[in-house]
């Protein structure tokens, strides 16, 4: 494995020093390759062990992979200069090596810092129908309080949430928010703020907001980039030998209607054109390949959806959109408390029972490291201080699938301009 088989760029991450790092290639570029190997120039130069590295995957093939990469190119190295008192020295550390999974490194943090939580060490980890089942029994008990005392907050919101039939909706709702809750770093904040900005909506004046206005502006724009691929792929389809020729008249007017649309810049633009919207037939094809005739008119039925969808989301005025967010406020805002005593509810019946899954061993986790002051500021405990000092680069695999809460963990543990601790993502 010369050092020929690499491109610039991926030499100049291989050796780039003394800098946090996130490199972003194509699936099958070769970025586990290019970390492997930079592993290995930081231990073969002197500039630190291989077990001052921490690791970290996404399953444990993956760091099994990593290992067994690492130990094939160390013994490379080896059997070119078998005297290499330093390449046997990491050959052997290799084996005590954090090469794991961020659910392996969050466990081991747990147990070793477990007195600064004050959880029982002896936790085990829950399996996914146990958990299932503490999450209904915590649910169903504190959905039957709520409907022996009948306050009026609860029923409204039940009407505006629940069919004639069941509250299934409700609980749904209640477990999706939860989830979304439990994916933020700090979700009882998160749910805090949610709340704050439902209060605010049902006490102040009707309105929206310029940053609601934005979001929905770049929401529409990001589905807009997804109905492009729809029509593209219809087009191309069209023109393939045998293609359903005759629809093409109905995509170009399509495609054409859709740079329009997509040209929109504010609020006010984006519900002008979205609502001006006409779709031309498409023409009757005849000897055609039936299965390119099925695939074009399902790349066109979905990019019909998508439009039909943001002619809901905009078809309103904006004083209609406000009064109804207003109107929707109270029973969100139930909603919101609800969810918070269930979190708060599931979480003691998990520490009675000593089981936990792995968005609770991770936010343990984080809250052994770190936390945050009177003005919202995320300070770095001495857990994190002292990993910061133990682990002289972290080294983060797959690093678009993290999720906030594994994020702000390696963020600090690493530190602000630390002077020990790089991160390689």
């Amino acid at each position: 494995m010369g050092e020929n088989k690499w491109s610039d760029e991926q030499l100049d991450v291989i050796n780039s020093r003394n800098e946090n790092l996130l490199v972003s290639a194509a699936a099958g570029a070769g970025k586990t390759s290019v970390l492997v190997e930079r592993i290995v120039k930081l231990i073969t130069e002197g500039t630190t062990d291989v077990d001052k590295l921490l690791v970290v995957t996404f399953t444990k093939d993956a760091a099994a992979h990593m290992r067994e990469k690492l130990a094939d190119r160390i013994e490379e190295l080896l059997e070119k200069d078998p005297d290499a008192r330093n390449l046997k020295r990491q050959q052997m550390l290799l084996r005590s090596a954090c090469i794991m999974t961020i659910d392996s490194f969050c466990n081991r943090v747990v147990h070793e810092f477990f007195h600064e939580v004050d959880i029982d060490p002896a936790f085990r980890n829950g399996q996914g129908a146990e958990i299932k089942l503490m999450e209904n029994s915590v649910l169903d008990d504190l959905l039957e309080e709520y409907y022996a005392a009948g306050e009026k907050d609860f029923l409204d919101m039940i009407e505006s949430f629940c069919s004639a039939r069941d509250d299934t909706g409700l609980v749904d709702l209640v477990k999706s928010l939860s989830r979304a809750a439990d994916a933020q770093a700090w979700p009882e904040e998160w749910l805090d703020g949610l709340e704050a900005e439902y209060v605010a909506d049902s006490e102040g004046h009707a309105e929206l907001s310029p940053e609601w206005k934005n979001f929905a502006v770049a929401y529409a724009q990001s589905v807009l980039d997804y109905a492009a691929d729809c029509l593209n792929r219809g087009i191309a389809i069209c023109n393939i030998e045998n293609g359903p020729a005759a629809y093409l008249p109905a995509f170009q007017s399509d495609l054409a209607m859709l740079e329009r649309i997509s040209a929109a810049k504010d609020f006010a633009g984006m519900s002008d054109a979205v609502n001006t919207i006409r779709f031309d037939r498409m023409a009757p094809v005849r000897g055609a390949d039936a299965d390119l005739k099925e695939r074009a008119s399902a790349e066109r039925k979905e990019f019909k959806g998508i439009i039909e969808k943001l002619q809901k989301l905009f078809g309103a005025s904006e004083e209609e959109i406000a009064e109804e967010m207003k109107a929707s406020a109270g029973p969100v805002i139930t909603l919101i408390r609800i969810t918070k005593e269930y979190i708060r509810r599931l979480g003691k019946m998990k520490l009675e029972k000593n089981v936990l899954d792995f968005s609770d061993v991770e936010h343990l986790t984080l809250n052994i490291l770190a936390s945050k002051d009177k003005d919202g500021n995320v300070i770095r405990r001495p857990a994190a201080m002292e990993l910061g000092r133990r682990f002289s680069e972290i080294f983060v695999d797959e690093y678009q699938d993290s999720n906030f809460i594994q994020e702000q963990i390696v963020k600090v543990i690493a530190g602000e301009n630390s002077e020990y601790t790089r991160t390689f993502m």
